[in-house]
């Protein structure tokens, strides 16, 4: 067995285990405040259309919204589209994104030697994924971090697929 293949082992293990909680029904449920994107999600999963994505906190403080970004809400859609909307499909949602981030992360820190990163960040990532899973932020960071991947390299500037990998990484 190579370096390469030992150092990836652990990483990739911890990333399928954290799959395998966070997308059981041991694991947290989804809050309250996710009812509204899972609303929102299963009107465009069932054809409707896309709602305004700006809601108005029913609290004391009259300034504050909550926003979700309209990438996210077509991405739980198509989730509960493939898979029926069901908190079974919620949980999955939240584990796909977790591990889309946790992979992106653990390839690119394999791929620049630094296996305690690769290591340590799927545990961490997955504890914070049990609170903001749902939200919107699931979604953002496993785009981020995707695109972190793509730039995070070791290898030379080679001109002729360097441009269209930074445009991909930047959007």
């Amino acid at each position: 067995m190579s370096e390469t293949t030992q150092r990836s082992i652990a990483p990739l293990a911890m990333i399928v285990l954290g799959c395998v909680w966070l997308a059981s029904e041991r694991a947290y449920l989804p809050h309250v405040d996710d009812l509204f994107m899972i609303t929102w999600a299963k009107t465009v999963a069932e054809g409707g259309p896309l709602p305004v994505h700006a809601l108005k906190r029913f609290l004391a403080t009259p300034d504050f919204f909550a926003y979700s970004p309209r990438l996210h809400i077509l991405a739980l859609a198509a989730q509960f589209k493939t898979f029926g909307a069901s908190v079974e499909s919620v949980l999955g949602f939240r584990a796909v994104t977790f591990a889309l981030a946790a992979l992106a992360v653990a390839v690119a820190a394999i791929h620049k030697r630094l296996s305690i990163v690769a290591l340590l960040f799927p545990a961490a990532l997955c504890l914070t994924m049990l609170h903001t899973g749902l939200r919107y932020e699931g979604t953002a960071l496993a785009l981020l971090l995707g695109g972190f991947a793509l730039l995070w390299t070791d290898e030379p500037r080679s001109g002729r697929h360097d441009a269209p990998k930074r445009i991909v990484a930047k959007s």
